[in-house]
């Protein structure tokens, strides 16, 4: 649409991307998420889309796609993610200890996973909570 913001693309690619992944369309996912890289904003801008975001965000298509390709993606957004934003980088934990459990890093996955327990519990944090979940039923499962 024209007139459209940045920050709005950028998080439209990002929505794409993910739904690309889902449908198990690798090619279609990638151009999503170089579309959202050549969008993102530095950290620090208002409401912007940042490259810990993209980071996270193909990490977790990876998650879906193949989860051992997400555990560097994942690593890499933490590092960068924004310190006052505690409850969503213990969202993008949870997503890495479900990355590990997909990869088969199951001791790795449960420490990744109690890191991220106790950032939700902190925060409250429902999806958060929902992911540990899926990593205790995929745990349990392994």
């Amino acid at each position: 649409m024209p007139g459209t913001s940045a920050q709005v693309r950028a998080r439209c690619a990002l929505r794409a991307a993910n739904s690309h992944a889902l449908a198990g369309d690798e090619p279609a996912c990638r151009r999503r998420l170089d579309d959202a890289y050549g969008l993102a904003e530095p950290p620090g801008a208002p409401g912007a889309v940042t490259r810990a975001a993209v980071r996270a965000t193909e990490a977790r298509s990876w998650l879906w796609i193949q989860p051992r390709n997400a555990i560097l993606l994942y690593e890499d957004a933490l590092r960068e993610w924004p310190r006052d934003q505690v409850r969503d980088g213990g969202l993008q934990q949870a997503r890495l200890a479900l990355a590990c459990a997909g990869a088969g890093e199951l001791d790795r996955a449960k420490a990744e996973g109690r890191k991220a327990l106790t950032i939700a519990k902190q925060t409250k944090s429902a999806t958060a909570t929902r992911e540990l979940r899926r990593l205790g039923a995929a745990l349990s499962a392994a």
